[in-house]
């Protein structure tokens, strides 16, 4: 009889029990989640942290290169709207300065096929006759080294063989020179070469 009346004692004391041991686990284990979320974003490094995927805007490397290509295409632009107001000059009785510097002119050999400024710049140093005539065989002859690896062409370098090509048939015909007109030729074909080896690989 005493022990009929007791049960439901036990039994609630039981509950209350299970109850609390329930919320005390929800609870760590809601706390767990929350520390893991924090030392996730903080950069964990435990074994059960996600690994911070690199963020290009920190790559120091790749921005100090955009930012040097991105600065000589404006020198490229200020040479060639220097070089435009200048008549073209020819050797006279006094030494005269080339309108386009050869060292710049080799620079922006990388470019000629892709960037309008860096075309000028090139043409109007090989037109300039105040550069030797073995600077300007050279700077013709860069077209077939400059820019891309000839050891290692890809499809991806016919667009510029292409357009370098193309840019030697429209200048080719006004050569200042027959040393121009040789180079000239010369690039054209080699150009023409590695083109035709990408196409039949």
């Amino acid at each position: 009889m005493d022990s009929i009346k007791t049960w439901p004692i036990w039994v609630i004391a039981t509950l209350i029990i299970g109850t609390t041991a329930g919320i005390i686990v929800f609870m760590a284990y809601e706390t767990g989640k929350q520390v893991s979320t924090v030392s996730k974003a903080q950069g964990a490094t435990g074994p059960n942290a996600a690994p911070l995927a690199p963020v290009p805007a920190l790559d120091a490397s790749r921005r100090q290169s955009a930012e040097n290509i991105a600065q000589f295409q404006r020198q490229l632009q200020s040479a060639r709207i220097a070089a435009a107001i200048k008549p073209r000059r020819r050797p006279s009785n006094g030494p005269q300065e080339p309108a386009i510097s050869e060292a710049l002119a080799t620079q922006a050999l990388a470019f000629v096929g892709v960037n309008a400024d860096a075309n000028s710049v090139w043409e109007t140093a090989i037109d300039d006759a105040t550069l030797s005539a073995e600077a300007r065989r050279k700077l013709i002859a860069g077209l077939t080294t400059e820019g891309f690896d000839p050891a290692n062409l890809t499809s991806a370098d016919l667009p510029l063989l292409n357009a370098r090509l193309t840019l030697i048939e429209q200048i080719a015909p006004d050569a200042i020179d027959e040393s121009n007109e040789v180079a000239l030729e010369a690039a054209y074909d080699r150009l023409q070469e590695m083109y035709d080896s990408v196409e039949q690989k």
